[in-house]
């Protein structure tokens, strides 16, 4: 049986304007590296990398390793990862 994220610690997550920037980037375009997120967002890749564990890490992102590279997605308990506006 998974655990399943507090609502508290999922908040807490999503409290954070560059976290839910990267979330949204990847509802529009999923399959992307840490290196696509940090380049289009212009941020450093040591930040965009424990953002995106740290969504990860709640149930919002599903991580899958390809190669040496590892790609994410919205997971299916995020509601197909469906950010509205």
């Amino acid at each position: 049986m998974t655990p399943r994220p507090t609502l508290w610690r999922t908040c807490r997550v999503l409290a954070n304007r560059t976290r839910l920037r990267i979330f949204r980037r990847l509802a529009q375009q999923p399959g992307q590296t840490v290196s696509d997120v940090a380049r289009r967002l212009r941020l450093s890749l040591p930040v965009t990398s424990q953002y995106l564990r740290a969504l990860e890490a709640r149930g919002l992102l599903s991580a899958r390793r390809v190669g040496l590279r590892v790609t994410y997605r919205p997971s299916a308990a995020s509601d197909g990862g469906r950010v509205p506006g």
